[in-house]
């Protein structure tokens, strides 16, 4: 696919003064809104005022929409999924609010149905799937930062125990039996589970399992980590992506860091670039990371 700049654009028509600081501005700036007296409120009086307010979510909201029209296809499953979330809102809307599904998105200032799946559940749908396309294609790296895993896991505060599970669990025995008569936390119940960096497991026991070059395979020694005296034993299922791809999908498609990862890849794709100051301004304060055309701003953010 043919990459194209995706350029923030706040308005029908916009004038940009300058290459260094650009200030984006409103061809029809005269144009009246409304009087008060003799106060009249002009489209150059707004506009200053709703770019400060809104202008950089406005703006990824556009850019998210262009991104989602360029990679995503929307299917009728994808519409029947809308129709299903909306009828749920729906019930919510009429038990927690006493009123009409109508009557609430009138109040959240969509005119209907239509345009509030369009605007609110469709684009979270299309962002899913967009997750998960951005698993294929940045495979190596999505690896590498989350280190996916299908374990079976161990833990326990008593060092002793942790070897007599190991020595259990070498003489042929359950693990999840073996979890219970020496584990001593509820967390790790010894059954097949998905971990990956943000789901709570320590970082030296994922160490461990992406260390591993082949699944069903128990890691013969105790794993100790040191920063909460917690020793594991860990049996790794599998850590081949094609093999455990499905529960990946499950576990991390709407997963908050994921998306915005998935956000910066895409928008290096397409070569993002932010020319009015104020806009990059305010991303730059809120969502350094989507700043791809300035790395400095956006990797001193993901390393911090």
């Amino acid at each position: 696919m043919k990459k194209t700049k995706l350029v923030c654009i706040l308005g029908a028509s916009l004038a940009l003064s300058g290459c260094g600081n650009a200030y984006a501005n409103i061809s029809h700036g005269g144009d009246v809104v409304a009087t008060v007296g003799d106060v009249t409120i002009t489209d150059g009086d707004l506009y200053p005022q709703m770019k400060a307010s809104s202008g950089a979510e406005y703006t990824l909201t556009m850019i998210r929409q262009k991104i989602y029209e360029a990679e995503i296809e929307v299917t009728d499953e994808m519409r029947e999924q809308a129709e299903e979330e909306y009828d749920s809102v729906a019930t919510q809307a009429e038990s927690y609010y006493d009123m009409t599904m109508e009557e609430y998105i009138q109040r959240l200032g969509y005119a209907d149905k239509d345009e509030y799946i369009e605007k609110v559940i469709l684009p979270n749908i299309e962002q899913t799937e967009l997750n998960k396309k951005y698993f294929d294609e940045n495979n190596e790296e999505f690896l590498s930062d989350y280190q996916p895993a299908v374990a079976r896991i161990l833990a326990t505060t008593d060092q002793d125990q942790a070897s007599q599970a190991l020595d259990a669990l070498n003489d042929g025995k359950d693990f999840e039996a073996v979890t219970e008569e020496y584990g001593d936390t509820t967390t790790y119940d010894g059954s097949e589970q998905l971990y990956y960096t943000d789901s709570g497991l320590p970082s030296v026991v994922l160490s461990k399992l992406a260390e591993q070059s082949e699944g069903n395979t128990l890691i013969n020694e105790v794993i100790v980590d040191s920063t909460t005296g917690t020793y594991y034993i860990a049996y790794l299922v599998s850590n081949d992506y094609e093999t455990i791809q499905d529960q990946i999908v499950d576990a991390l498609a709407e997963n908050t860091s994921i998306t915005s990862d998935t956000m910066v890849y895409y928008l290096k794709k397409y070569n993002f670039t932010v020319y009015d100051t104020d806009v990059f301004n305010t991303i730059r304060t809120s969502y350094p990371q989507y700043l791809v055309q300035r790395p400095d701003i956006a990797e001193a953010d993901s390393e911090s």
